[in-house]
């Protein structure tokens, strides 16, 4: 096998075992109903992020993404630029 090959085969393996992760974070700073969609627009632009809920009554946004394209620190960095304050929490269930 060469060198070129077994990158490839590396590669392929690797992006196979892919998961989908959850993150909550409380998100300080939001006043109304857009500042909902400004947090969810700021979370998809991070690559890897599937899904985002957010939750203005309880300050709380909800995220799911590929843990191979993305960390829950990126995202939580990606809404704080956005102009509020993301800390992660722990996901009630």
């Amino acid at each position: 096998m060469t060198k070129v090959t077994f990158l490839f085969s590396f590669v392929v393996f690797s992006s196979a075992y892919a998961t989908e992760k959850t993150a909550c974070y409380k998100v300080e700073g939001m006043t109304c109903a857009a500042c909902s969609v400004t947090i969810k627009a700021a979370a998809m632009k991070v690559e890897g992020v599937a899904s985002v809920t957010v939750d203005a009554k309880n300050d709380s946004a909800k995220v799911t993404f590929e843990d191979q394209k993305t960390t829950s620190a990126k995202i939580a960095q990606a809404i704080t630029t956005s102009g509020y304050k993301a800390s992660e929490r722990s996901c009630e269930n």
